[in-house]
C-alpha cells in the first residue's frame, strides 16, 4: 500500500512512498508527488503526472526465503570501466531474523528486511521487531511475542515457535490445509503411504588397529513432509483414495469377476466414495480453518489437494462435496490448487477447474499402470492414459513410471508459483 502525508498546517497531501511490483513487491518508489491541494480532489481527477526522479527508487535483491540482503537504487556509479547500480542498503541476518553487527550498512531507508516483511523501528531498535501482520517476531529471541492464532492445527510445536525452528528452509506457515489423498496400495494407507525406507552406505573407523567398519543406516524419507517444508504449509489430511487398496480389489473381484464394476476400479466407486466422506468431514474442516474476524462467512485460509493414482477419482468426489458444503452454508473459500500424480482413468476424470483455482496433472513417460505403457491388458483397458483433461500438465523427466517417489517434490511445489 501507498503511504501519504499532509501536514497539519496543510490542505497538501503528498504520495510520499509508493511500492514497485511484478510478480511480488521488487522495491519502493519515494516520489514526495503532489497528490491533492483540495479536500474535494481525488486521483482520478486531479490528472497528475508522476515525476521521473533518479535515486526515489530501490530496488530489493532477496535470497531464497524472500530477505531483503541488499537494496539498489535507479543511479548507476561507475568503477573503473564497468557501471554498476548504487548500493543503498546491504544486510546479513542469523537464522532467525537477527541483523548480524558489523555486516550491514545503509545510506539510504528501506523498511523492509528479514522474510521481506516491515520492520518496525520505533520500540526496540532497528531489526529488532518484525511485523508478519497477524503478530510481531523478536529476532533476538527467535520467538514469536503472541500465541499463534493456529496453535491448534500445529499441536507439535511451540505457539511462541517460529518456522518449526527451520529458519534455513522455511518462511512463516500460514496453515493452509493440504489434503493427500493416496492411490492403490498394499496395506501402507494414509500418512504411512507418503514414506519410503532406504539403507543409506556409511563407514564408522576406528582406532586401536580396528580400522574402518561398514555401517550402514537405514533412513525414512516423508514425500508429504518435503512437499509441505517447500509450501509451508505443516496443516495435513489423509485420505484412503483406493478405499482399502489391494484388499479391496480383491475380495471384490475374487468373488465374482463381473463385481469389477463394484470395486475400487471403478472411478465412479472411488468417486462416490470421496462425496460422502467430504459429507461427513466438511464441517469439521470448515470449523478449523481461519476465518476473517469481520466476517466469520470468509475462510481466509486456503485448501490444496494432492492426489495420487486411483486417488485422483476420490479427489473429485471430496472436493465437489467441500464445495457443495461450502455454497449450502454460504462460506467464501478458496479451493488454491489440485496437483494429480500419476492418475489412474485419468483421462476420464477431467479436473475441476469451476471450483480449483489450479489444476495441474503429472504423468510418466514409462508409468505402466495408469499410462497404458504396460503388458496387462486389463490395465490398458482400464486406464489407457493418466493424462487429466483440462488440467495443465507439469514436465516430468524421461523414464518417469508410476510410484509417488518417481515424482520430483520440487516440480509440484513450483506449480503453486504465478
Amino acid at each position: 500500500m501507498a503511504i501519504y502525508t499532509k501536514p497539519s498546517d496543510s490542505s497538501t497531501a503528498r504520495l510520499t512512498e509508493a511500492p514497485i511490483y511484478g510478480s511480488s513487491r521488487i522495491g519502493v518508489a519515494r516520489l514526495g508527488s503532489l497528490y491533492s491541494s483540495s479536500t474535494s480532489h481525488t486521483a482520478p481527477t486531479l490528472g497528475t503526472v508522476l515525476p521521473r526522479i533518479t535515486g526515489a527508487r530501490s530496488y530489493e535483491l532477496t535470497d531464497h526465503l524472500g530477505n531483503v540482503r541488499a537494496t539498489i537504487s535507479d543511479i548507476a556509479v561507475k568503477h573503473g570501466t564497468e557501471w554498476d547500480a548504487e548500493l543503498v542498503t546491504r544486510t546479513d541476518y542469523y537464522p532467525f531474523g537477527m541483523i548480524m553487527d558489523g555486516r550491514n550498512e545503509a545510506s539510504g531507508e528501506h523498511r523492509y528486511g528479514y522474510n521481506g516483511k516491515e520492520n518496525d523501528n520505533e520500540v526496540k531498535g532497528d531489526g529488532n521487531s518484525i511485523d508478519y501482520g497477524a503478530r510481531i517476531l523478536d529476532p533476538r529471541v527467535a520467538r514469536w511475542m503472541s500465541v499463534d492464532q493456529l496453535a491448534s492445527a500445529y499441536p507439535t510445536q511451540s505457539a511462541y515457535c517460529f518456522v518449526a525452528n527451520t529458519p534455513l528452509q522455511a518462511v512463516d506457515p500460514d496453515g493452509r490445509l493440504i489434503i493427500f489423498i493416496n492411490g492403490f496400495h498394499t496395506g501402507t494407507a494414509g500418512r504411512e503411504y507418503w514414506q519410503r525406507s532406504r539403507v543409506v552406505k556409511s563407514y564408522t573407523t576406528y582406532g586401536w588397529g580396528i580400522g574402518t567398519v561398514r555401517d550402514d543406516k537405514t533412513i525414512t524419507e516423508r514425500w508429504d513432509d518435503n512437499l509441505m517444508h517447500r509450501w509451508n504449509d505443516y496443516n495435513a489430511k489423509y485420505y484412503d483414495g483406493s478405499l482399502g487398496g489391494a484388499l479391496n480389489t480383491a475380495i471384490t473381484t475374487a468373488m465374482n469377476p463381473q463385481y469389477i464394476a463394484t470395486s475400487n476400479l471403478n472411478p465412479a466407486v472411488r468417486g462416490l466414495a470421496g462425496l460422502l466422506q467430504s459429507r461427513i468431514d466438511a464441517a469439521d474442516i470448515f470449523s478449523k480453518l481461519e476465518k476473517d474476524p469481520n466476517d466469520p462467512k470468509k475462510i481466509t485460509e486456503t485448501i490444496k489437494i494432492i492426489a495420487h493414482s486411483m486417488g485422483v477419482a476420490y479427489a473429485r468426489g471430496f472436493v465437489y462435496g467441500l464445495a457443495e458444503y461450502a455454497t449450502k452454508h454460504g462460506l467464501d473459500v478458496s479451493f488454491e490448487i489440485e496437483v494429480d500424480i500419476a492418475s489412474f482413468q485419468g483421462s476420464a476424470l477431467p479436473a475441476l477447474t469451476d471450483i480449483v483455482d489450479a489444476s495441474f496433472s503429472m504423468s510418466g513417460d514409462e508409468d505402466w499402470v495408469a499410462n497404458g505403457k504396460g503388458s496387462f491388458n486389463l490395465l490398458r483397458l482400464l486406464s489407457p492414459s493418466s493424462v487429466v483433461p483440462k488440467a495443465k500438465e507439469i514436465p516430468t523427466k524421461k523414464g518417469t513410471g508410476h510410484g509417488i517417489w518417481d515424482y520430483d517434490v520440487d516440480e509440484v511445489a513450483e506449480s503453486k508459483k504465478p
